[in-house]
């Protein structure tokens, strides 16, 4: 829902199903669900509400419950899962996006240079930072990543995807 710009109505739903699944958590009673997977679901649900935040531009843009999320994502991480790590790797990356809409894009900036080497959604990486270069004012290094943003796109989407056109 929060896609196709219905916000209100997508954070209502996620709120009321991430109080479930916080209630379900509390009681210990979730039939046939594991504590990892509510957990999971819960991170997913906070996501939809932070994102909503994000680009309504709500105060905090989301902030909290992108700290929040980390701090599920990180307790409930298994080791050596891919999923897990992916995931975790997606929330902070969603973080630097509300520092930035935060206007704290020195603190994004760090989230973003560390995922430098990771191949998936490296165009997308590259892109953030080249968006957080510029709010530093520092535009000669924004500039170089942002060729080097164009050529992961073209590379990873392809050179008529629509991620390309912006």
């Amino acid at each position: 829902m929060h896609e196709n710009g219905r916000f209100r109505a997508a954070k209502a739903m996620a709120e009321a199903a991430s109080l479930i699944c916080e209630e379900a958590m509390a009681a210990g009673v979730h039939p046939g669900f594991s504590d990892h997977y509510i957990q999971y679901l819960t991170t997913h649900l906070y996501n939809v509400q932070a994102c909503v935040d994000t680009y309504t531009q709500a105060p905090g843009s989301g902030l909290s419950l992108y700290y929040k999320i980390m701090d599920i994502r990180k307790a409930n991480q298994r080791p050596g899962s891919v999923d897990d790590a992916m995931w975790l790797s997606y929330g902070e990356q969603n973080l630097g996006i509300a520092l930035m809409a935060e206007d704290r894009a020195e603190e994004a900036l760090p989230i973003y240079l560390t995922r430098e080497h990771i191949q998936e959604n490296r165009d997308f990486n590259l892109a953030n930072i080249t968006i957080c270069l510029y709010l530093l004012k520092r535009y000669d290094e924004a500039t170089t990543y942002c060729y080097r943003a164009i050529d992961a796109t073209r590379e990873l989407r392809g050179e008529n995807s629509a991620s390309m056109a912006t």
